[in-house]
């Protein structure tokens, strides 16, 4: 009996130091290197969008951290996660909108019988970048059957956070702010929108899903519509302030290129409300023009049109002329004007602007067309302007590039488009429909400028012309428009 209590006995002890053994804890051999405080992306945020708080601990195990933050003097837990088996842990959060603290806390844990105590890393502050941002509220030149009446809205924002959410907000009151409009930033900062644009109402842009960094509010930034065409009625509106003037009449001009076509009224006409500029054959030719349509059809290789030395007329108006030296004009402000084109090559119909009081300056070519099926689509902006007293162009299709892209199919010719400048003392900004299409900063005018609608077929381009075919011969205008904002005229 005495034996086996001994034997009972030894096997207890034995049984509780295997025990013991195999539940003892011990304190880690835990490296004392101090933490390296966590890092922020992005490296400047700001407030109120989400930044990422990353973190080293010294383990290579998972085990759990707490991200915690100190802007008024108590540090306190925001999140709670995991890191991965080597240590790296990572934390969603928002931006604050003062200067506050972060650090990382690993917990203590307990792993492979060793006691790893809590850890706190250096912290880290993080200052809120300050934004600058501005909104721009066009007039309705967004115009098209699916958005007509709708206003371009821009919101611009530095830095910038290209693919992020920006909110356009209405307020009718001044205190209450509504969305009106969701958009994406660009890659340098830019969020578009259409709006159907209350007047009486003032809009701002929000960052991400909170108001912490709005845009200044603001209304439109031209409300001053100074100049309303929409061809109403049957004849061109001729008076001398606000209408519309025949340019060049029966001139034929080796200077302007076109010694085989000359501006006429039978080429201008008003009907079911728009302006009509058409090419016209004039039955009668010359010897200049047959001598220079064989070296035009040299030039181009595409004989379509008769190469008769054959003369045809172009509609060619504008606000100011010679004859009218004291009509409409304009310094600053967006000019846009509604306009189906010509389908047929061998003409280009424009919208476009020259320097009025004859000073010296800028052609503005606010759109160009040269017809279906021509290089890079056909459609374009140009600039012309002297640089030192050289003349200089920039714009033109090679570097506007295809914009037939932006309505497939539609080639220019099929709708009514808008088609706009915005000019301002810095920049001319183009657009078709609303959608920015190319800017630039080159051969700025400081003067005003006056408004020119034509349908030309220059020489080079004349043997491309079909004709007989008044249809596709010609472009309609729906209306012309101008709006300013009176501080800057």
């Amino acid at each position: 009996m005495r034996k086996r209590l001994i034997i009972l006995a030894v096997f207890v002890v034995l049984a509780g130091g295997l025990a013991f053994w195999f539940l003892r804890v011990s304190d880690a051999n835990e490296s004392k290197a101090a933490l390296e405080a966590p890092t922020v992306a992005p490296s400047e945020p700001i407030a109120g969008e989400t930044i990422t708080v990353a973190a080293q601990l010294p383990t290579d195990f998972t085990r759990d951290a707490r991200l915690q933050s100190k802007a008024d003097g108590n540090w306190k837990t925001i999140d709670i996660d995991k890191s991965s088996d080597k240590g790296a842990v990572h934390f969603e959060t928002k931006a604050p909108s003062k200067a506050s603290e972060f650090r990382v806390v690993a917990l203590e844990v307990t792993h492979s019988r060793k006691r790893y105590m809590a850890r706190t890393t250096p912290s880290l502050t993080v200052t809120p970048t300050k934004v600058s941002s501005s909104l721009k509220v066009l007039p309705p030149i967004a115009q098209t059957e699916k958005d007509a009446g709708l206003s371009p809205v821009t919101a611009t924002f530095s830095p910038a956070r290209p693919e992020q959410d920006v909110r356009l907000q209405q307020s009718t009151d001044g205190n209450t702010w509504e969305d009106v409009g969701t958009a994406k930033q660009d890659g340098t900062g830019i969020a578009s929108f259409k709006a159907k644009v209350d007047p009486k109402a003032k809009y701002r842009a929000a960052l991400g899903d909170s108001d912490t960094v709005t845009t200044k509010a603001g209304k439109s930034a031209y409300p001053q519509q100074v100049f309303n065409d929409g061809f109403d009625g049957s004849a061109l509106n001729s008076s001398a302030a606000t209408g519309w003037h025949h340019r060049y009449l029966g001139v034929l001009s080796t200077n302007m290129g076109r010694i085989c076509s000359e501006s006429s009224a039978n080429s201008v006409a008003v009907s079911d409300g728009s302006l009509i500029l058409r090419s016209l054959s004039t039955g009668k030719s010359t010897t200049a023009c047959s001598s220079r349509m064989a070296e035009a059809y040299e030039d181009t290789k595409k004989p379509v049109g008769n190469p008769s030395g054959q003369i045809l007329t172009n509609g060619h108006v504008s606000t100011i002329t010679s004859a009218n030296p004291g009509g409409f004009r304009f310094q600053y402000g967006v000019a846009a004007a509604r306009i189906k084109f010509n389908k047929n090559q061998g003409q280009h119909g424009s919208f476009w602007m020259q320097p009025a009081d004859k000073t010296p300056g800028t052609e503005i070519d606010i759109v160009e067309y040269f017809g279906d099926g021509y290089n890079r689509g056909g459609l374009t902006h140009v600039i012309h302007y002297k640089d030192g007293g050289t003349s200089k162009k920039v714009g033109n299709l090679k570097e506007v590039g295809d914009l037939s892209s932006m309505y497939g199919n539609d080639d220019w010719w099929k709708d009514y488009h808008v088609y706009s400048v915005e000019w301002t003392p810095t920049e001319y900004v183009f657009r078709v429909d609303g959608n920015e299409t190319w800017r630039t900063d080159k051969g700025i005018n400081k003067a005003p400028g006056y408004l020119i609608l034509s349908l030309l077929t220059s020489d080079w381009e004349l043997p491309m012309l079909p004709r007989g075919e008044d249809k596709n011969n010609q472009m309609a205008v729906d209306w012309v428009k101008v709006w300013q904002d009176p501080s800057m005229s």
